[in-house]
């Protein structure tokens, strides 16, 4: 097990804290079906912080957490055993998605790859589900079932809330770990991402006549193809924001949506969780081709400077006889530079006895 260091520990505090204003503004502002907030944000924020620290002991930031997850409870006049109870749920959540992504992706789960995204979304729905169960019981009376409405409102509110929001915690956290953002060179290319994908979604979201949701995809698939994760991430971000912002202030496609506000924050969720699912894999494949042009560029450097500093000759002739390659060696031997021997004959640049 991880030794715990005094920075760990004000780590788990700092992440608790936010875990648990998260919390209660989820609750506050969301908590529409009877207790169950239709957006959980806390989840996502933990589950991204373990998968991108593994060598932080996990059970003191799960613990952390759940502490602070019962006082918000409780201040929104739960009971402890049910503030306990639901704690507890969250904190399964947490464990069985973190290991499930451990044990499929390794311990740095990379969003590079499509299998991981996959992945992701099966570690969303069976951690939801465990989580739902749990919190089923907890909210069910002695001697009683527990609610399937309940449980469907929970495990369709966390598993989408990981959907949306899991990639765009992890590759946050990539990004500032690696100084990628913001950018010191593309500047222009980075103000035009957010302009496009902030003014059209703010178009999509500013009426309320027309059930214009499908014109934001074009704007998450240009932010991938112009900023790979990293921009889907912000393109997410800034739908996220605009269509939440939009429909609480009743405007835009979503206020069309039959079935109060907690229908209307699960259609926010699956359409943000369609995007990201649809844009995610764009960037990986991106990612992927980014990565393999990368390796052969390096590839090509390597036997570049190997064929530069060998001492013996190497060269490559077409059909018909004319040089197309020669190393610096050639030079050394003959005298001949490359620049007037590659492109003429072979027989130019040997001895007559030789040809």
């Amino acid at each position: 097990m991880p030794r715990l260091s005094r920075s760990d520990l004000l780590s788990a505090v700092v992440l608790a804290a936010v875990f648990a204003v998260s919390a209660y503004g989820c609750i506050a502002f969301t908590a529409v079906h009877e207790r169950v907030a239709s957006l959980w944000i806390p989840n996502a924020l933990a589950i991204g912080s373990l998968l991108r620290n593994p060598l932080r002991p996990a059970a003191v930031t799960i613990l952390t957490c759940a502490i602070a997850n019962v006082l918000v409870n409780l201040l929104v006049d739960d009971s402890l055993p049910l503030a306990s109870a639901l704690a507890l749920a969250n904190a399964v959540e947490i464990v069985v998605v973190v290991w499930l992504l451990r044990s499929l992706c390794g311990m740095s789960p990379d969003l590079g790859s499509g299998r991981t995204v996959m992945f992701v979304v099966s570690a969303a729905v069976v951690g939801a589900l465990a989580s739902s169960l749990v919190a089923g019981f907890a909210f069910a009376p002695l001697g009683t079932l527990p609610s399937l409405a309940k449980m469907q409102a929970w495990l369709f509110a966390d598993s989408l809330s990981i959907l949306v929001l899991l990639p765009v915690v992890l590759i946050g956290i990539d990004a500032w770990r690696d100084r990628r953002w913001p950018p010191r060179d593309g500047a222009q290319r980075w103000l035009a991402i957010v302009a496009i994908v902030l003014v059209g979604t703010v178009l999509v979201f500013g009426q309320s006549r027309f059930p214009f949701l499908f014109l934001v995809s074009p704007l998450i698939v240009y932010a991938t193809f112009s900023g790979g994760m990293l921009g889907t991430a912000v393109a997410v971000l800034i739908v996220t924001i605009v269509a939440i912002f939009a429909t609480a202030m009743n405007s835009g496609p979503i206020t069309l949506v039959i079935g109060g506000d907690h229908a209307r924050i699960l259609a926010i969720q699956t359409f943000l969780a369609a995007n990201v699912l649809m844009g995610l894999p764009i960037a990986a494949l991106l990612s992927a081709k980014r990565r393999a042009h990368d390796d052969a560029v390096r590839a090509r450097d390597y036997a570049q400077e190997i064929l530069d500093n060998v001492s013996e000759v190497i060269f490559r002739t077409d059909e018909v006889g004319r040089w197309t390659m020669l190393n610096p060696a050639w030079e050394e031997l003959t005298g001949f530079t490359l620049r007037e021997s590659i492109g003429s004959p072979i027989h130019t640049s040997l001895h007559p006895d030789d040809r």
